[in-house]
């Protein structure tokens, strides 16, 4: 009979194959590189040799056998996670307080709310609704439990940072594609004005550094830290922005490399742990999310 497979195995070889490279993925589950790359080499061996992922100098790619174990990966993980939710048990009381960026928790928080409230109807669910760069200081004051935050270049913040998900950017445009009183696309003006997250935060640092590596004079016109409020500024006609794909209201124009604008790296979400003392209903919370947004819900 084979020796049964190491979890900590999938986990890390799921990072890789979401977050490209090494580095990344090490952030992503806490390890440092060469410890992410030793257990993808151990996965490999358990493999009979075969290779998960073509190298070059940076970045890695699924090969086919990659492709094949990764699906099954997933739904071992997502099994996992739900024994681990299904443990705590409908006795489970308390509270727990869930942060997240207001596009995030548009997007992610509703199936992982339900699925929650059914298993664990006892515990009492905080949902405070701030921007990546608001929600750090609370997690690691311990004023946060468990929040949905975008990995910055130092890793996941707070304890315990698992992926989520590879969040695409978007352009989109004003209504009409044009700015108010102009009559060409808002997309032809140079400088571009640009409608910025606030300072600071990841989505703004990835928006501008791709219209630099890109060469287009731009301005930025308005920044805000709440989806809404670019929302608003892009509806009155007065810029474009970058958001989340996952939080885009349907009919909104969205732009690309067509319109002359560059890709806009994605954003990688981090289930990040605060830095209070352990919680059952926060690790029951986090299995939940983790089943809910990885792998879908699994049957009742």
């Amino acid at each position: 009979m084979a020796a049964p497979l190491d979890i900590a195995l999938l986990r890390t070889f799921v990072a890789v194959a979401e977050a490209g490279n090494l580095a990344r993925a090490a952030a992503l589950v806490g390890r440092s590189a060469p410890a992410v790359s030793m257990q993808v080499a151990r996965l490999e061996t358990r493999a009979g040799g075969r290779r998960l992922f073509d190298r070059d100098t940076r970045n890695l790619a699924l090969t086919s056998a990659g492709e094949a174990l990764l699906p099954r990966a997933r739904a071992v993980l997502a099994a996992h996670d739900a024994a681990l939710a299904a443990l705590a048990g409908d006795g489970l009381a308390g509270r727990v307080v869930v942060g997240a960026p207001d596009d995030y928790a548009l997007a992610l928080l509703p199936p992982v709310l339900a699925r929650f409230a059914r298993l664990h109807p006892r515990v009492e669910v905080e949902v405070v609704c701030l921007q990546t760069t608001a929600l750090l200081p609370r997690l690691r004051a311990g004023e946060v439990d468990v929040a949905f935050v975008t990995r910055g270049d130092g890793g996941a913040a707070g304890r315990g940072g698992a992926p989520i998900r590879r969040e695409p950017m978007v352009w989109i445009a004003p209504p009409d594609g044009t700015l108010v009183g102009e009559e060409e696309p808002v997309w032809a003006r140079r400088p571009l004005p640009v409608a910025l997250w606030e300072a600071g935060s990841v989505a703004r640092a990835h928006t501008v550094r791709a219209l630099e590596a890109a060469g287009v004079a731009h301005r930025a016109a308005h920044s805000s830290s709440s989806l809404l409020g670019l929302l608003a500024v892009v509806e009155a006609g007065l810029a474009v922005a970058a958001l989340p794909a996952c939080a885009l209201p349907a009919g909104r124009v969205r732009l690309g490399p067509a319109e002359g604008l560059p890709e806009v790296a994605p954003l990688d979400v981090v289930l990040a742990r605060g830095a209070g003392p352990a919680s059952a209903a926060a690790d029951a919370f986090a299995a939940v999310a983790r089943v809910a947004l990885n792998a879908g819900e699994p049957p009742n």
